[in-house]
């Protein structure tokens, strides 16, 4: 396993590809007036692009490519570029370094036959997009299977690999841990307490580059007829190995069982604990009564990602573009031939685009019309507030942390004034928020036992191959409309607030 991983590292280090490198970077975009415009890509300082003819019918772009000054880092024979609309109907062309090399300039033309529905309107009102796929085909196709391994694969070198691609894409470095796990009595669990997790699978990770955070599944325990139980928002793993029995959706478990069944899983838990003031105001009757009135609702597809896109530019990891993120959207939901699903296009983003646009859509060309007829980029509609009183299907849709946080105000330790939408957090939210005990005098015996206590922290970490370093916990006071407008992307190191913007942070 260790001579494959490292073998694994040095393929991607020899030929600069790795996890998510396959994503094509956006270079220009490319006006209708026919106009040229100028830009560089990896490979080459010089491109020129202009179109000779745009009308309803169709196209023809033509671009040059100047080799005089390349750049010298270039390591691939063929240049892969695609040309687009937003829609994501693409033109691939691959330029070759020998060819233009050999003869100065090299010049091609880009032809569109005819428009798909709507395209000629979205590629006339927002240009035509060049993107480069930077580690060329084979590069592209290598970079893939590598991501794939992230997903699917032994336990053990899957959280290797997972552990790597957080310090490449979240900058956080993980610390294998060696301890044994920690088991709090009940008696020494409090309502209210919120366990803080992570499982390297893929998934977890993908959520943590989204949002910066370092977690992506939160669960809460909770005394029901006298006993400690941990109820949370949980689904079935999309990619074939089952590591949580169901059912699923929101659902309760008895406190040793799901500490077994999460040990089994290979969960990184920590222990957080309410401050002093909200546990006192915790309404355990009030907390269970709207439990019951949401159990087995489904998991929260419906919002996932409308949880963490908050701003047009500002959350998608890099290079995802706006551009490119409708592009995704519509390939994935033309290839999906329309069939619905939890992970379906349908689920993830268009049924909230309704409730955004007012509409009724059931495909992403009814989206697409609906955001011309508004004059409203995707990304614009996609960073609409959720509001927490929507139902899909006629039931609440709440993934992990929204499901906890809900818990938390119906048990009455948020304060309504503050109008927090649940649905408006991620993992990392709720963990940063300033709710929680900051000493460590509440611990459990278990947890000051145990051979790596660390007395500077304020919460426990009960099980896990790897350290959960909970970033900037407890750190985020509350406030009116908290998260609703934060960028969160990686290439500001996930400041909440961009300059010139000024502490405290109010998004």
């Amino acid at each position: 396993s260790h001579l494959v991983l490292e073998r694994r590292r040095e393929r991607r280090e020899d030929t600069k590809y790795g996890f998510w490198d396959f994503i094509p970077r956006q270079l220009a975009v490319i006006p209708t007036n026919l106009k040229p415009v100028t830009f560089a890509s990896p490979c080459f300082r010089v491109y020129t692009a202009q179109f000779s003819r745009f009308d309803e019918h169709g196209a023809d772009l033509v671009v040059t490519v100047n080799q005089s000054d390349p750049f010298k880092d270039c390591s691939y024979e063929k240049e892969l570029l695609s040309f687009s609309s937003s829609l994501g109907y693409l033109k691939i062309h691959e330029v070759s370094l020998a060819e233009v090399k050999k003869g100065g300039v090299g010049t091609f033309q880009v032809t569109m036959v005819s428009w798909a529905k709507d395209e000629y309107a979205y590629i006339q009102k927002y240009g035509f997009i060049c993107s480069v796929w930077p580690l060329g085909a084979v590069g592209t196709v290598l970079s893939i299977a590598d991501t794939a391994e992230l997903f699917v694969g032994g336990d053990e070198e899957m959280s290797k690999l997972n552990a790597e691609f957080m310090s490449e894409r979240v900058n956080w470095t993980m610390r294998e841990r060696l301890t044994p796990e920690v088991n709090p009595e009940e008696s020494e669990l409090h309502d209210g307490d919120m366990f803080a997790i992570l499982r390297l699978d893929g998934l977890d990770p993908v959520i943590g580059w989204g949002t910066g955070g370092h977690t992506g599944h939160t669960a809460m325990v909770i005394t029901i007829n006298g006993s400690k139980h941990v109820v949370e928002s949980t689904a079935a793993n999309p990619f074939g190995k089952v590591y949580w029995p169901p059912p699923y959706g929101v659902i309760v478990t008895p406190y040793e069982q799901w500490m077994k069944q999460a040990v089994k899983a290979e969960y990184i838990v920590d222990l957080c604990r309410l401050d002093d003031q909200r546990q006192k105001a915790f309404n355990t009757t009030a907390a269970l009564k709207f439990f019951y009135s949401v159990q087995g609702s489904p998991y929260g597809f419906h919002n996932f990602v409308f949880s963490f896109v908050d701003t047009v530019e500002n959350n998608l990891p890099w290079p995802v573009s706006p551009a490119l993120f409708q592009s995704i959207m519509n390939i994935a939901d033309r290839l999906s031939g329309g069939k619905s699903s939890n992970m379906s296009i349908y689920t993830l983003m268009i049924a909230g685009l309704n409730k955004r646009l007012s509409t009724n859509c059931q495909d992403m060309e009814c989206v697409n019309e609906a955001l011309l007829a508004k004059n409203m980029l995707f990304a614009q509609a996609a960073a609409i507030p959720e509001d927490d009183s929507w139902l899909y299907d006629g039931k609440r849709s709440m993934v992990c942390d929204v499901f906890v946080l809900e818990m938390y105000k119906a048990a009455g330790v948020i304060d309504p004034k503050l109008l927090i939408q649940a649905t408006e957090q991620t993992p990392k939210d709720l963990y940063q928020m300033k709710i929680w005990e900051n000493t460590n005098t509440w611990l459990p015996s278990a947890c000051t036992k145990a051979s790596d206590y660390n007395s500077s922290l304020a919460y426990c970490q009960l099980m896990g191959k790897y350290y959960l370093d909970l970033n900037d916990f407890n750190s985020i006071d509350l406030y009116l409309k908290m998260n609703e407008n934060c960028a969160s992307n990686p290439y500001f190191n996930y400041t909440r607030c961009l300059p010139p913007s000024k502490e405290p942070c109010r998004c």
